[in-house]
């Protein structure tokens, strides 16, 4: 398996939509943080913390666990229950180190109970909160505009995650316009989800529109990224809106989500 190139993101601060499906759950961030080579963050919440001598030794997968949950609880190791300490552990060897192995991010090593971070591991560092669900939780996140809301690390990298969010978005961003109409978001959308520039039929106008107006837009709009009138379908930028939009790359991304791409090889109108 060829290994996966991942860019220094605190240099440019972008984040990609596989960036963000890996960052979207807060137990994977955790582990990303707890085997970056800066765990000074663990050292102070729980006096526990992995003296490596290079940045890619392993790590037991109990001590892994062990640093997770007290970062997900703020608290020392001692005062975590034995209950919530066993489903930290379960996830996290059940499910999310499987995906940042099949991502690159680390080696496991499953008779031995070992875990190697590799090099990208560090990469995600600066986008990664001290501490899940906490006031101005998302890297970036201006919450000087808002006293009454906050845009959770979880809700914006979710924003980020999906094809048909990020061109959204991207779409009002570059836009001089205020005001966008449901009909010309999901036009945009249908466009781009033709490669070689062919003409869109009504069929793949409508599950473009259906997709924004019965699952994206009420998901952005839920989080305040955008501000959208459901009975004139009519779509605004909401209040945290630059907050998610600064971590969109520069040049505008094709739409490149799996679902899409093979529901299209098998003649399906993906709604989603």
């Amino acid at each position: 398996m060829s290994r996966r190139s991942h860019p220094a993101l605190s240099s440019s601060k972008s984040v990609s939509r596989e960036d963000a499906e890996i960052l979207k759950n807060s137990r994977r961030r955790g582990i990303i943080k707890a085997l970056s080579s800066d765990t000074g963050m663990l050292d102070s919440l729980v006096g526990l913390f992995l003296e490596q001598e290079n940045d890619s030794e392993p790590v037991g997968k109990r001590d892994l666990s062990d640093q997770v949950a007290a970062w997900e609880q703020g608290v020392p190791l001692d005062e975590i229950s034995y209950k919530k300490l066993k489903s930290v552990y379960a996830t996290i060897h059940q499910h999310h180190l499987d995906i940042l192995d099949e991502e690159d991010l680390i080696n496991r090593y499953p008779h031995e109970g070992l875990v190697e971070p590799l090099p990208g591991v560090d990469d995600y560092t600066e986008l990664i909160e001290d501490r899940p669900h906490k006031e101005s939780a998302f890297p970036g996140a201006d919450d000087s505009r808002n006293t009454d809301s906050v845009l959770t690390t979880d809700e914006a990298y979710d924003a980020l995650s999906n094809g048909r969010r990020r061109q959204t978005l991207s779409y009002m961003g570059n836009s001089r316009d205020v005001k966008f109409s449901v009909g010309e978001l999901s036009e945009h959308l249908a466009r781009l989800e033709q490669p070689d520039g062919d003409s869109i039929t009504s069929g793949e106008r409508k599950a473009a529109y259906v997709g924004l107006a019965q699952c994206h837009l009420p998901m952005l709009d839920e989080t305040e990224v955008i501000d959208y009138d459901d009975n004139r379908k009519n779509v605004r930028r909401g209040r945290h809106f630059e907050d998610v939009t600064s971590y969109l790359p520069a040049d505008s991304e094709s739409i490149s989500d799996p679902g899409v791409r093979k529901a299209k090889a098998l003649g399906v109108l993906p709604l989603f």
